[in-house]
């Protein structure tokens, strides 16, 4: 039975003497779940070669989704940062004006429009 960390390979013979290969993945420890399965064969070695070939093409398959995946959750974690740092820019200026006006001071670094325009 060939092995892979989370996906199996499980030939089983049926009552009318042909065969049943399943892909399994692991979830838990005690949990298995058929991802892929096909049944009959004639022999056990061509269930095990179909298995094999599929299992190969599967896990294929599954890491190019995943990298895809994983290279559109980067930029929308990076799109998530910049988007952080705008706001926490505009809370810091929020504040160091509000200090400003509290202590009545002019701050020239930043541009109260609201304030030009009733000058």
């Amino acid at each position: 039975m060939a092995k892979s960390q989370k996906y199996s390979v499980n030939v089983v013979e049926q009552s009318d003497n042909t065969w049943c290969a399943k892909i399994e993945r692991q979830i838990t420890s005690k949990k298995k779940v058929v991802s892929k399965q096909q049944d009959g064969f004639t022999s056990e070695s061509e269930a095990t070669t179909w298995a094999e070939q599929e299992l190969a093409s599967f896990i294929s398959a599954q890491q190019t989704s995943n990298k895809r995946h994983g290279e559109q959750r980067s930029i929308r974690d990076e799109k998530a940062d910049i988007l952080a740092d705008k706001q926490e820019t505009a809370k810091f200026e929020r504040k160091e004006k509000a200090r400003a006006r509290a202590l009545g001071l002019e701050m020239p670094m930043f541009d109260d429009s609201d304030e030009a325009e009733q000058e």
